[in-house]
């Protein structure tokens, strides 16, 4: 297994366009895994009415001889102002070319519900298929979708509900692959 750092530096490719997934269009926060653990904490504001939209995003670059086998993945966000109005319930692992286009889903997980209602660490395994035709140069993406359950039924009568909700989270833990260093 090899666990890639989270950290507060942009990421070269993003979920946008790439995915094919909705995009918050209160804004995305796209970040590299590659570096020291990030610091800062990260403003994501759900759109009002937001519904399984693509908001936070990991940029993995595999080094070379890194073997690209099946297994889990854990995904970790790390809560810092919480919201009970904001769930997090997909998360995908991409495989991007050196130019960053998408070459297929690695794996996925879908409808989980985790409530962002306190702060602190929250965690998401799924399992991930072997890509055994990667090419030098390709990477992962990592895209969290996120929903405003406030403007969602059975909630939509929440006061405020029709309004962008916020949290933040910090970049500073590791992502977790099956992925092993070859020879």
């Amino acid at each position: 297994m090899i666990a890639y750092q989270q950290t507060d530096i942009a990421a070269t490719y993003t979920g946008a366009g790439l995915t094919g997934q909705p995009t918050n269009v209160g804004g995305t926060v796209n970040l590299a895994c590659i570096g020291t653990p990030g610091v800062a904490f990260q403003v994501v504001t759900m759109d009002a009415y937001a519904r399984d939209l693509y908001a936070v995003s990991f940029d993995i670059p595999v080094p070379p001889y890194t073997l690209w086998r099946a297994g889990p993945w854990v995904v970790r966000l790390n809560v810092r102002m919480a919201n009970p109005s904001v769930t997090w319930n997909r998360v995908y692992a991409y495989r991007l070319n050196a130019s960053g286009q998408n070459q297929g889903l690695i794996g996925s997980l879908l409808r989980f519900g985790q409530v962002l209602g306190t702060p602190g660490m929250k965690t998401v395994s799924f399992a991930g298929e072997a890509q055994p035709l990667r090419a030098y140069g390709d990477r992962v993406l990592i895209v969290c979708n996120f929903s405003n359950q406030g403007t969602l039924p059975p909630y939509n009568l929440v006061l405020n509900s029709n309004v962008p909700q916020a949290f933040t989270f910090t970049a500073d833990q590791m992502i977790d692959s099956p992925f092993t260093t070859g020879n």
